[in-house]
This record gives structure tokens, sequence and C-alpha cells, in this order.
């Protein structure tokens, strides 16, 4: 584990912990207001100049599903903001199985596989590259028959007046397919590029350079993680190339920010940190202000003997974001917090009917985060061999 120089963070809370309207009047009545509108803008722009949909009455027999605009404020790995993003999303839980879609699931990289590719670039200091696939959905073709209901404040009639609809070309957020569709769409354009598909994390894709070396790419849904030698810096240009004549993308070059996770790589070394999740996770759950502990736990065996037994007691629980604060907690110790793992295992096996200790043990979890927010995972080199 390793704990970062706190001092290079100098945001305070408020710059780092961004709040994003849930609701379009939320954008347009906020300080960013104009910012969202011209993100919302930039959003109708790539959707058509991707031939997304096509306008059409909806026929008689048919049905439109609904869509709603998402706001999310993208942060560099300082916590400063680098943009406003708003994406436009089908609500794709009123499609009808079978007649709006079949396939649904859609692997992502598996946390361990990241974990892995840091481990070999710090041994054999590979360069670390990050690309994001700008709209990555909307490359995929529909093969079903779907209307959606046109986006709020930027309808149009036809010229008798008519209400039209979407009759969607593309595979958009939020339609149950969309996952899997993009899946199979980047899957078969990393093969064209002669990459080979790991069989234990299918989201893992390596090639063999002209330099013999190795050149590994994983996909966690839009984007794409690189690692390679400096010795190949050619022939990776000449890749990221031939994605971005497919793709529009966004070239990141020395990753520093990926899911999340601040990575910081210095002379034979790596390390991954989460603070700026911690410091959300703390706020979201109203911790932000609570008193630190130096453990992650207490020596308290918990148990059954302490789940919620009478009524009151289970309705005072379910008004607790027990599960919610567990699935966060849990989160943290599969990317980058190995130290609260067994803390996490205690109070995750009483999901079902936690108890007054249970959410006290989650709220310890809690003060330990705040009083180490910079821990992390630390990768050092000190190989002589870098075969691996």
């Amino acid at each position: 584990m390793y704990d970062e120089d706190r001092n290079e963070i100098n945001l305070n809370a408020e710059e780092k912990l961004v709040e994003d309207p849930l609701t379009v009047e939320e954008a347009f009545c906020s300080a960013r207001a104009e910012k969202w509108k011209m993100a919302m803008n930039e959003e109708m722009k790539q959707l058509e100049n991707n031939d997304t949909w096509t306008l059409c009455e909806l026929p008689s027999d048919r049905k439109a599903i609904d869509n709603k605009w998402v706001f999310k404020t993208k942060l560099n790995s300082d916590g400063s903001i680098e943009r406003e993003k708003a994406r436009l999303v089908a609500k794709g839980y009123s499609q009808i199985e079978h007649v709006d879609f079949t396939e649904t699931f859609a692997p992502v990289m598996k946390y361990k596989s990241l974990r892995i590719l840091l481990a070999i670039a710090t041994i054999k200091n590979y360069e670390i590259e990050h690309l994001d696939v700008q709209t990555a959905f909307l490359n995929a073709k529909l093969k079903e028959e779907i209307y959606m209901n046109q986006p709020e404040f930027y309808e149009r009639k036809s010229r008798s007046g008519k209400e039209l609809v979407c009759k969607l070309n593309k595979s958009i957020y939020g339609l149950k397919q969309a996952s899997n569709e993009w899946n199979k769409e980047i899957s078969n354009t990393i093969k064209s590029f002669n990459f080979n598909q790991s069989k234990s994390d299918t989201c893992v894709y390596w090639k063999q350079s002209i330099n013999n070396n190795i050149i590994i790419l994983a996909i966690f849904v839009d984007d794409i993680i690189a690692i390679h030698s400096v010795q190949d810096n050619d022939e990776w240009d000449e890749i990221k190339e031939k994605f971005k004549k497919k793709y529009k993308i966004k070239d990141n070059k020395n990753a520093n920010f990926i899911l999340g996770m601040k990575i910081k790589k210095g002379i034979n070394s790596l390390t991954i940190t989460q603070e700026l999740k911690i410091n959300k996770i703390l706020k979201d759950f109203e911790m932000d202000l609570c008193k630190s502990k130096e453990t992650p736990s207490e020596l308290l065996k918990l148990s059954a003997a302490d789940c919620a037994v009478t009524e009151d007691d289970k309705m005072k629980m379910e008004q607790l974001p027990y599960k919610s604060l567990v699935g966060n907690v849990l989160y943290l110790s599969i990317c980058t917090r190995p130290d609260i793992s067994y803390s996490v295992n205690r109070v995750s096996r009483f999901m079902k009917n936690p108890g007054e200790k249970h959410w006290i043990a989650c709220k310890r979890i809690l003060r330990y985060l705040k009083s180490t927010p910079g821990l992390g995972l630390h990768y050092q080199n000190n190989r002589t061999d870098k075969r691996i």
C-alpha cells in the first residue's frame, strides 16, 4: 500500500465534488447552464452526424419508447473540471423482449486484468495510454425496428404539422442491447488489426510487435487502455490512426486517470489511488465530517444474532442505505484498497437483514477511509530479469 502526498491536491471539497443536474430544468437553472446547453448541442450534433435515427410518423401498431438527458461532469486527475457532458439516453426498460431486443449481455475488462496490465507495464517499463471512444454505442448498427420519441427541446414536426418520432438506425445509449452490439463492433475491429483475444478475459487483446515486444489492449465499454514498449511507438501510432479513421477518438496519450483511478508513474514504479472517489463516497453518505479511525474494523465478531429482529428494527434498517454503502466500499476494495477487503467481507454477509451493529461496522470502514484517502496500490520494479 502507498500513501500519496496529500499536498499535490490543493482543491477544496466543493471543487472536487461537483454536483450534476438530474433534469434539463436543473441544468438550465444552474450556474453552468450555458455549458450544459453547449454539451447538449454537441451531443445532438454527434447524433445527427452518426445518422442515429430517421424522423418519421409512428406506425399505428407500434409504441415509441421515451428518453431522457443525463448530465455528467468529467473531472481531471486533480479533481478540476475537464468538461461538461450531456448524453441522450433511451428508456430501455419499456422495451419488449424478443420484439425490441434479444441478446443483452456484454463483458467488460476485469479489474484484476487492469492491475496485471499495470504490473506488466511497470516491470517492462512500458508506456500506458488511454483512448476514449466518443459516443461509442452509436457506432453499432441496430438490427431491430425501434421507435423513440424526439429529444426534449429538440422536437420537430412534419411540413404538414404532424408529430414525428425517431426510427433508430444505431444502438443508442439506454437500449437493452446497446452494450452487446457495441462489444461485438469493437471486438471485430480490434481483431481486424491482427490482435488475439485473451481466453481468460475476452476484453483483453494482444499482439506481437515487429520488434518482438507485446502490445496489449484492454476494453472497458468505451475506454481503451493500451500498454506497449517505447520501441513500438511507430507501430502503436499506426494502430491509433486506424482507430481514429473508424471512430471519433479522444486520445489521452499518457494515462493518468482511468476508470476513476489516478495513475502516477515514477521511475521504475507506479501507483494507483482513488482519493476523489473516496471523498465522494464520504460526502454521499454524510460522513465527510466524521471522526477518523486508524483501522477499518474493531475486534468484534459480527453474527446473525445482531440482525434486526423486530418489525420496528427492520423498518429502521430499511431506511438506511446499507446495500449502497457496502457496494461502494466493495468497489474500492476490488480496485485499489485491499486493506479494507476483510472488513467489507464481514459486512457484506448481512445484506439481506442487517442490524444496527452491522451499520456501525459499515460506518467504521468510512471512518478509516477518512483517515487514509490517499492510500493505494504501489508497483515497484526491482527486477533485473525483464522477462514475464
